[in-house]
């Protein structure tokens, strides 16, 4: 793809990100918008959830559908195997050069109601400080709209 594409692809992300956001921090509309999708948005990550294998933004988001699910897979194993999983041992697996995407991708698995609550508190157990916030509800005010 060229840098052309590229930047459009961005550009047109950004429009749908925008129009996203403003619906649902938009009391009369803000239920139409899961919280999981508007998080994935606001962090311009892959939305794997909330589209199928050919999102045409698949090039372009900040966090890819290949380490969302790379990172989901992986839990996902530990999870049905009753492993208790810290985010540590995550970070370890996955490369501590990952912190912020591991963090964003849990989080977005925790607004979507994915994997059980025992899952979730054993990685808040043992975790970096910038991790604490995973298992809170989502708030509107956390919406960044740049």
């Amino acid at each position: 793809m060229n840098i052309e594409n590229v930047q459009l692809l961005k550009a047109l992300l950004d429009v749908k990100r925008q129009q996203v956001l403003l619906t649902k921090r938009t009391d009369e509309t803000s239920s139409l918008i899961e919280d999981s999708y508007a998080f994935a948005m606001d962090r311009r990550l892959c939305p794997v959830f909330h589209t199928d294998d050919t999102d045409p933004f698949d090039p372009v988001y900040s966090i890819s559908r290949s380490f969302i699910n790379d990172v989901l897979n992986y839990c996902d194993e530990k999870w049905h195997a009753k492993e208790l999983l810290t985010f540590y041992d995550l970070e370890a697996h996955f490369g501590h050069g990952y912190r912020c995407e591991l963090i964003d991708t849990l989080r977005y698995a925790v607004l979507a109601k994915r994997f059980g609550e025992e899952f979730y508190k054993g990685l808040a157990t043992n975790c970096p400080v910038e991790a604490h916030g995973i298992n809170e509800p989502f708030r509107k005010s956390q919406i960044s709209l740049v």
